[in-house]
């Protein structure tokens, strides 16, 4: 079985609670190693690197899922082996970025990320990430013009 799906179905079952939770402090851990080193490249056999970061390969292939969208060239997660080579260059803008999308507050609160990103550009992703997830209501007012194009009123056309 293919590793990711090993991961998939291990995060899919009731039972793995325990495992999960144990999965989120390794990953924390991962991630602190990752920017106080400031490694935006990550380069070897899945089981090297699984073994570098102190993880088994499932939790490994975890981290893996989660940092996906967040590298330059994405995995091909389905057709990862243990044996496989990979290449991972790390953009950590939209790394922080996908973390606050996650609501990993225990990931981009790292103090590692002083690091690696400066103030004003952690205040631009946190402000970029506030206008991505802002609702904006697209209702027509009564008084506004009709978005049919007419020129009168909502209210004395359309919305009558």
């Amino acid at each position: 079985m293919k590793i990711y799906n090993e991961w998939t179905a291990k995060i899919s079952d009731e039972s793995s609670r325990e495992f999960f939770s144990n999965y989120l402090e390794a990953e924390k851990v991962v991630y602190a190693n990752i920017l106080a080193e400031n490694m935006n490249k990550i380069t070897g056999v899945i089981s090297e690197l699984a073994e570098q970061f102190s993880l088994d390969i499932i939790t490994f292939a975890g981290f893996l899922d989660g940092i996906n969208s967040s590298i330059l060239k994405p995995l091909e997660l389905e057709e990862l082996t243990e044996d496989s080579n990979i290449s991972l260059e790390i953009n950590f803008e939209k790394l922080l970025y996908n973390m606050y999308v996650a609501k990993a507050n225990w990931l981009y609160t790292l103090p590692e990320w002083d690091n690696i990103l400066t103030q004003e550009q952690m205040l631009s992703v946190k402000r970029q990430y506030n206008v991505d997830n802002t609702a904006i209501s697209q209702k027509v007012g009564r008084n506004d013009p009709c978005p049919c194009g007419s020129g009168k009123k909502y209210k004395k056309c359309c919305g009558k």
